[in-house]
C-alpha cells in the first residue's frame, strides 16, 4: 500500500502480511531516515488482523520467498510510570515496568506459505498462513482475532495496555488470539476503494470469571489470554469483520463475534459482541473511533438472566516537525464491564501523549486521568515515561 496524499513514501514499509510489532502501542516501524511508515498509519485497511489478505507474499514483503531461513522481528518497551493507589488494594507510586518483550519468528518456504510465531515458552500467537488465491488467504493456529481496529492491541477504555495498569478485569484480552482457523478475502482492491472481509471459527471465551453479584455462579473470563487447552464445549466461536477503505483516507469497519461460553455439562449460554469503527488519515493528522457492545446470557443461578458490556475509544494524533518525528496524541474512552454493577473496573479515561521518534526507537511521555469517581478507587492519575524499540 502506498503513501497517502501528503505523506512521504515510507522506507522499509511493512507489507500488510506481516505481524507488525510496531503497532503494539501505535509506534510506527522505523527503518531509518526518520520517515513515517504510512502503511501502519492506515492500518484500518487491514482492520484488526495484522495478517492482511496479501499474506504471505507481495511486492512489499521484505522476506525472500522460497527461503526457509527464519526471519526475526523484535519489540521491547521499558516504562517508568506513576499510578499511586490505582484501585482498592493496588497500584504503585513509582515503578519501572515492561509491558511487552516480543521476538517474532517468520518462515516463508514458498511464496504461498508463511509460518509466524511468538518465540516464547508460552507463545501467545502462532499461525500458518496459506495463500489459496491472489485474494484469499487461510490461517491456522492461535490466530489474531479480527475485531475492531486493534492491531494487535485494543484501546477500549481510552488507554493502551489499560489491563496492565489496574487490578481489575479488561474489556477484551490484552492480546486477542485464540485457537482456530480463519479466512481473509480481499473482495475489492482498486486505487480508490479497498474492501476486506475476514471470517473465523475459534474455541472462544470460557467460564473462568467471577460474577460480581453472584460469586458462586458461572461467569465468562474476558481479560485474560485465551488458553491453548481443549475447548470447554463442542460449540465454537464464529465471527468476522468487514472493512472499507476509501481513497486511502477514510476507513469504516464492522465486527461480529458470538460463542457459547458455558461448559458442555451445563446449560448452554452464549455471548454476542458487535463492533463499529471509523478511521481517517489526513497526512499529518489521523483519527480513530471505535465502539463495541456485548450481550452475555447467564445461567439460572445468576441474579439476572443476562447483562451488557460496552466500551469505546477516541484517538486524535498530529505529527510535528519537518520530518514528522514528533507526535501529539489525545486519547479518551469509557468501559463498563457489567451493566448490573458499578465498580472500579468502570472507567472514563482522557489523556495526552507526546512522542519523539528519531529512528527505530521512540520516547514518549503520557498523562491520563480516570474521570469516573468511585469510593473503590484511590487514585485517578497515570503518568508514564516510556522508551519503545521495534525492528
Amino acid at each position: 500500500m502506498g503513501a497517502a496524499p501528503g505523506e512521504p513514501a515510507a522506507t522499509g514499509e511493512v507489507e500488510s502480511g506481516e505481524v507488525d510489532l510496531s503497532l503494539m502501542d501505535e509506534v510506527p516501524a522505523g527503518h531509518g531516515g526518520g520517515e513515517l511508515n504510512t502503511a501502519n498509519e492506515q492500518r484500518g485497511q487491514g482492520g484488526a488482523n495484522p495478517h492482511g489478505p496479501t499474506n504471505p507474499h507481495g511486492g512489499g514483503n521484505p522476506h525472500s520467498a522460497g527461503s526457509v531461513a527464519p526471519q526475526f522481528k523484535t519489540y521491547f518497551d521499558l516504562n517508568l510510570y506513576s499510578m499511586p493507589g490505582g484501585s482498592a488494594g493496588g497500584g504503585v507510586g513509582l515503578t519501572f515496568d515492561n509491558f511487552h518483550s516480543f521476538v517474532m519468528l517468520d518462515i516463508i518456504p514458498t511464496p504461498d506459505i508463511q509460518f509466524s510465531a511468538d518465540v516464547s515458552t508460552s507463545p501467545r500467537f502462532y499461525e500458518l498462513a496459506y495463500k489459496l488465491t491472489p485474494s484469499v488467504t487461510a490461517r491456522f493456529g492461535k490466530i489474531w482475532v479480527p475485531f475492531d481496529d486493534m492491531n494487535p492491541h485494543h484501546i477500549y477504555g481510552g488507554r493502551v495496555n489499560v489491563s496492565r495498569l489496574t487490578n481489575g478485569d479488561n474489556f477484551l484480552p490484552d492480546i486477542f488470539t485464540d485457537l482456530g482457523v480463519g479466512i481473509d478475502w480481499k473482495a475489492i482492491e482498486t486505487a480508490r476503494i479497498s474492501l476486506e472481509v475476514k471470517g473465523y471459527v475459534l474455541n472462544g471465551f470460557r467460564a473462568a470469571g467471577a460474577d460480581p453479584l453472584t460469586p458462586n455462579s458461572a461467569y465468562p473470563a474476558f481479560g485474560a489470554q485465551l488458553p491453548i487447552s481443549p475447548d470447554n464445549n463442542k460449540d465454537k466461536a464464529i465471527g468476522g469483520r468487514a472493512h472499507l477503505l476509501i481513497s486511502q483516507t477514510w476507513g469504516v469497519g464492522a465486527s461480529y463475534y458470538t460463542a457459547r461460553w458455558t461448559d458442555q455439562e451445563t446449560d448452554p449460554r452464549r455471548l454476542t459482541m458487535l463492533g463499529a469503527d471509523l478511521q481517517a488519515n489526513f497526512g499529518r493528522t489521523t483519527f480513530r473511533f471505535g465502539y463495541a457492545q456485548m450481550k452475555v446470557a447467564l445461567p439460572a443461578t445468576a441474579a439476572a438472566p443476562q447483562f451488557l458490556r460496552g466500551a469505546n475509544y477516541f484517538e486524535l494524533a498530529h505529527r510535528l516537525g519537518e520530518q514528522r518525528r514528533w507526535r501529539v496524541t489525545a486519547r479518551a474512552g469509557t468501559q463498563n464491564l457489567d451493566d448490573r454493577a458499578i465498580d472500579k473496573n468502570d472507567r472514563k479515561i482522557a489523556g495526552l501523549q507526546l512522542a519523539f521518534r528519531p529512528n527505530m526507537i521512540e520516547f514518549s511521555l503520557e498523562f491520563s486521568r480516570d474521570l469516573y469517581k468511585l469510593t473503590e478507587k484511590t487514585n485517578y492519575n497515570f503518568t508514564n515515561l516510556r522508551v519503545v524499540a521495534a525492528f
